[in-house]
């Protein structure tokens, strides 16, 4: 089933409304839900967990939840807060509709961070001043 979400904005005040639809198509006996986000300009936090929480009620049934049509900048709103990994992904193109693959999710290369820091660490030694002045002893 297809839940096309035709708001602009998915916040604190669609939760309801979303909630509501995705607990119909289940009661329904859908197992598979699409959230078609299209439309969607504006997504904050409380968007996020709308959807955290319909995934729940789809898995609690022992279903599906895929989110389709999110553009790309909002999708990585999900990124940041490492919750791109728990949903499908799937993303309208001219020639149709797309799955995307699940995110990679990588572990910082320690070598380049140690880099770094010495890298820092040098920095910080050149652009130091050196020693601060002593102040004079009081008599």
């Amino acid at each position: 089933m297809i839940l096309r979400w035709w708001k602009k904005k998915l916040t604190l005040q669609e939760r309801e409304p979303l909630l509501e639809k995705v607990e119909a198509l289940i009661e329904d006996g859908a197992k598979e839900i699409t959230v078609d986000l299209r439309e969607v300009e504006f997504l904050n936090a409380a968007g996020i967990g709308t959807l955290v929480q319909a995934l729940k009620l789809v898995r609690e049934k022992g279903g599906r939840l895929i989110v389709r049509g999110l553009e790309r900048h909002l999708r990585f709103l999900f990124t940041v807060t490492r919750t791109e990994e728990l949903f499908e992904w799937e993303e309208i193109t001219a020639g149709g509709v797309t799955p995307l693959p699940p995110p990679v999710l990588s572990t910082p290369d320690v070598t380049e961070e140690k880099r770094r820091m010495r890298g820092r660490e040098k920095f910080n030694e050149a652009a130091s001043p050196g020693p601060a002045p002593r102040m004079p002893e009081v008599p």
